[in-house]
Formats: structure tokens, C-alpha cells, sequence
């Protein structure tokens, strides 16, 4: 009689998935983003093994949860190390780069004017440190007394395309996507609405904005 007995199979080998340069961030906000690796044998652990974090960030052991608040400008490099849960453990190390950039986004403000039947209203954005990716916008609108909001891009979105999107009554999302990227200040867009009566100033307001780099990080 022939005994037969299973081998358990051997685990893939523990590789990264998450590249070398990471993606940046910026003084003064808050950000996140995890490493990751694939192969091995789940759970991982990570530990920071050379070199050193942007100062304010943290570096998670179980999850590989990189994150905080940057508190100074820079690029520094860091020396990672995955582990799985074989016996013994799998290893594999990793060099990162993470740059961190000094300010903050430009803040967003809306100047507004009116005439017979019509009332307007430009968003204006300052000079961005880094070229912005994306920009979102959630405005309100005084739905009494405003309609069919049209929107058009500003010179300072260029080539870039902007898209209006109705949320609720009173409330719209407007989206600049590159590419092109936005890299100058201005105008990002305007808004014209139908108007029955004379409307004041603050018909229309900025409730949230959203700006992202190039690379993802602001």
C-alpha cells in the first residue's frame, strides 16, 4: 500500500506593487496612501528600515498606511521593508521617494455681476504652486430666483474642459479635468443663469473645493 501525502504548495514570492516614487504632498495638508505587496502569505507588516519620513507623516506596521500632515518642504528617500506571515517570514525591501511642497493650493473666489435677465458669475483661481490635474467645485445657487445655469471655461483653464453637473435643487458640481493641466491664474470658469428678478451678490456661493495635482497629491 502506498501512502500518499500532500506537499503544500510553496507561496509566490513577496513582491511590491506600489512604485518607487511615491505620490507627493504638500505642506500644511493632510494626506494618505498605502504600500502594498502582493505574493506571500497575508497578513503583511511593513517597517521603515533607512533613510527617513517627510517629517509629520507615519508610517502603519499592519497596513502600510503611509500618512499625516507634512510639516516641511522636501524630497526625502526611505528604505521600506515587507514581511509575510511564512515560516520563516518572506522578505522584501523597497526604496521610496516622496517629495513634499511648500504652501498651500490656491483658494478659489467667485465674483458675480447682473444685467437685464441674466446674472453671472466668474470663479477665479490664484497662481497654483504646482500644475492642478483636477479641480472640483460645489457651488450653491438661490434656485428662487436663478435657472438654467450654462457653464463655459475662463482663460485660465485654457484647453481644459469644464463640466456642469445638477445635484440637487440650488446645488451644481462643476469639474476641470486635464489634460491639458491648469497652470495659471484667472479665470477657471464662468456661469451664466437665467434671472426673473434682481438678484443680490450672494445668490451664489462656493461651498467646497477640491484641487489636485499633477501627481495626485494635494
Amino acid at each position: 500500500m502506498v501512502r500518499v501525502v500532500a506537499v503544500p504548495a510553496a507561496p509566490q514570492p513577496l513582491a511590491w506593487v506600489t512604485p518607487q516614487l511615491l505620490s507627493s504632498a504638500r505642506v500644511g495638508v493632510s494626506t494618505s496612501q498605502t504600500l502594498a505587496v502582493t505574493g506571500g502569505v497575508p497578513p503583511y507588516r511593513f517597517a521603515l528600515v533607512g533613510g527617513r519620513l517627510p517629517p509629520g507623516l507615519f508610517l502603519d506596521g499592519a497596513s502600510g498606511l503611509l500618512a499625516g500632515t507634512p510639516i516641511a518642504s522636501g524630497t526625502e528617500a526611505f528604505r521600506v521593508q515587507a514581511s509575510d506571515s511564512s515560516e520563516p517570514p518572506l522578505t522584501q525591501p523597497r526604496d521610496f521617494t516622496l517629495g513634499v511642497a511648500q504652501g498651500t493650493p490656491p483658494e478659489l473666489a467667485l465674483s458675480t455681476s447682473s444685467a437685464a435677465g441674466t446674472f453671472a458669475a466668474a470663479i477665479e483661481m490664484g497662481q497654483p504652486p504646482e500644475p492642478l490635474s483636477r479641480v472640483t467645485v460645489l457651488l450653491s445657487f438661490d434656485a428662487g430666483v436663478l435657472s438654467n445655469p450654462r457653464v463655459s471655461p475662463g482663460a485660465a483653464a485654457g484647453e481644459t474642459p469644464v463640466s456642469a453637473a445638477p445635484l440637487a435643487a440650488g446645488l451644481l458640481r462643476l469639474s476641470l479635468t486635464g489634460p491639458p493641466s491648469l497652470t495659471r491664474a484667472g479665470t477657471l470658469a464662468r456661469l451664466e443663469f437665467d434671472a426673473a428678478t434682481a438678484v443680490p451678490d450672494e445668490a451664489v456661493t462656493i461651498l467646497s473645493t477640491e484641487l489636485v495635482s499633477e501627481e495626485g497629491g494635494c
